[in-house]
């Protein structure tokens, strides 16, 4: 960050196993909260801009479809720590199963993930109990994802 003097830092990384999260407590909270609170002493340090990447598990689910005026109230340790970690940003966006095409870091979204495995012919085995409002790629900003504006 020293070498390239951000305007603004997009702050993507976190401990997303949700079940992780529960049997490594501490390595979340490391991760997800207190990494999240250097960098952005680091990014005001140098006057940058930062933005959060968290999550709808800052929520219990009881609702669905929340706005940005809703109580968190987190239900895991994983939606905990997220919590933890948004006091430290500038802005935060909440996210929920995020799904498009491939990133660039390779990482496979739920939506490829089912469409890959369907394609094979495997059986998935996913909840039926859970619902949600996925984020489209394409919605977030284009640098997220490490591509050129316009691409």
């Amino acid at each position: 960050m020293d070498q390239a003097q951000p305007e603004i830092v997009f702050h993507t990384a976190a401990l997303t196993d949700v079940d992780r999260c529960e049997t490594e407590k501490d390595l979340a909270c490391c991760i997800n909260a207190r990494g999240t609170k250097v960098l952005a002493e680091a990014a005001r340090k140098m006057g940058a801009f930062l933005v959060y990447i968290s999550t709808d598990y800052v929520f219990d689910g009881k609702q669905g479809l929340y706005k940005e005026e809703d109580a968190p109230n987190p239900i895991n340790h994983y939606g905990h720590t997220k919590l933890l970690g948004e006091k430290y940003a500038d802005c935060v966006a909440r996210t929920c199963v995020i799904y498009g095409s491939k990133p660039a870091s390779g990482k496979i979204n739920f939506a490829l993930w089912i469409l890959e495995n369907l394609h094979k012919g495997e059986e998935i085995r996913i909840v039926t109990d859970q619902y949600v409002s996925p984020t489209l790629t394409l919605t977030l900003p284009s640098c997220f994802w490490g591509r050129e504006s316009g691409s």
